[in-house]
């Protein structure tokens, strides 16, 4: 099943995260003598009329390079299932969000672990106070669950004998993320359960080197992985960097978001066939369009800009102006300019006030400022009160980029 409504999370990094206070090597902050920490406690969630009894860890275990020392801490929460008497019998998951430098806060609290964060749907949640609800979604009914919060993300930190280098960048990521697996696997005797990784966004990317890298150094064989809205293709999804292809392959979700604000001036009745014109026009004449670049005709040129306008809502001006090619950042931003509204990138159906009506691209996601105040406070009541770990420093959900 395809799904259009909600514009595509596409971050990709260059080298590495950006450093936080919490995660710069030269902070006088930085663990110079880092311990595993981790904190248990029992609970119980109802899944499908059946009340699940777990024992939920929060944690933190300590990161060594090859000459055993300790280079940081890596984050985790896990969720084991009570009273099973096999555990190969029983599948274990590892799962996070992308970024990078995301926490796993997301996933955590927004579908697989046994709380959830309520929100409300396309609209602000809020003011506080938030709560964390049963999660009558959670795989805890069919497998174990274990979140992960690498490096620079979370409560995870950097220790005095790490550095950038050792985290930050897409092998030493991959890297990382496999050493905390094998060793999970390892301290909890699971080398005989079915093992599965989930990834969200960036996490494609991470994933598919995870897979490799637990197989080529630890001799681990994956059961499976599960990618959502995974970035898996910098060529194919930046659509700011002179690439053609990611222009063609967003078009359809830009037609879906202005057909679901009503921006078109002849709106379809049926979206699946809707996108499904789009598509035929984004393979068949847009692409090849992009490709001509200078030797599109005047015709060509106008039949184009004529369809990009329907299909899309913006004008015919605007897409002229923009040599046929628009970034969903300018998108967002343009589609309810009138209105003095921006459209969510995360998820498009969200809206927000426009915080400069003059300005090219969207200043923030409408999306992120609707949920992420629930997502955050209900979190950090949930991790320090229901789950008992507290630390002294920040609980970073973005190390940024």
């Amino acid at each position: 099943m395809r799904i259009y409504v909600s514009t595509i999370v596409l971050l990709l990094m260059s080298g590495g995260l950006a450093l936080t206070q919490e995660t710069n090597p030269k902070d006088e902050s930085i663990i110079k003598e880092p311990e595993a920490e981790s904190v248990t406690t029992k609970h119980s969630v109802l899944i499908d009329g059946r009340t699940i009894r777990y024992t939920a860890t929060a944690g933190l275990t300590v990161m060594r390079n090859d000459e055993d020392e300790a280079t940081g801490l890596f984050g985790y929460t896990s969720y084991i299932k009570d009273g099973v008497d096999d555990p190969s019998n029983r599948p274990i998951m590892f799962a996070y969000n992308g970024g990078p430098g995301s926490a796993s806060i997301w996933l955590h609290m927004g579908v697989l672990g046994p709380r959830r964060i309520p929100v409300v749907d396309t609209e602000v949640t809020g003011p506080a106070p938030f709560s964390a609800i049963n999660n009558e979604f959670s795989i805890l009914d069919v497998a174990d669950l274990v979140m992960m919060d690498p490096v620079g993300t979370g409560y995870a930190i950097l220790a005095d004998k790490g550095s950038a280098e050792d985290f930050w960048g897409v092998d030493p990521d991959i890297n990382a993320s496999s050493q905390f697996i094998a060793r999970f696997i390892t301290d909890n005797n699971r080398w005989n359960s079915p093992k599965f990784v989930l990834g969200e966004s960036y996490g494609g990317i991470r994933t598919g080197g995870v897979a490799y890298r637990l197989l080529q150094k630890y001799g681990m064989g994956l059961n499976g992985v599960i990618l959502v809205s995974p970035f898996m293709d910098a060529a194919a999804a930046r659509d700011r960097f002179a690439i053609d292809l990611p222009h063609a392959l967003y078009l359809p979700t830009l037609a879906a978001t202005a057909w679901y604000h009503e921006a078109l001036e002849e709106r379809p009745d049926n979206l699946v066939e809707f996108l499904a014109e789009v598509e035929n026009f984004a393979i068949n004449e847009y692409s090849p369009a992009l490709l001509k670049g200078s030797k599109l005709s005047g015709v060509e040129r106008t039949n184009i800009v004529t369809k990009l306008s329907q299909y899309t809502g913006l004008s015919e001006e605007y897409w002229n102006h923009s040599n046929l090619r628009v970034s969903h950042f300018h998108f967002t931003q343009e589609l309810l300019r009138d209105q003095d509204i921006t459209v969510g990138r995360s998820d498009s159906r969200f809206k927000g006030r426009s915080l400069d009506r003059v300005n090219a691209t969207m200043q923030y996601d409408p999306f992120g400022a609707g949920i992420g105040p629930a997502f955050t406070a209900g979190f950090m009541h949930y991790y320090t009160n229901d789950l008992g770990f507290k630390q002294n420093r920040d609980y970073i959900i973005s190390g940024g980029l």
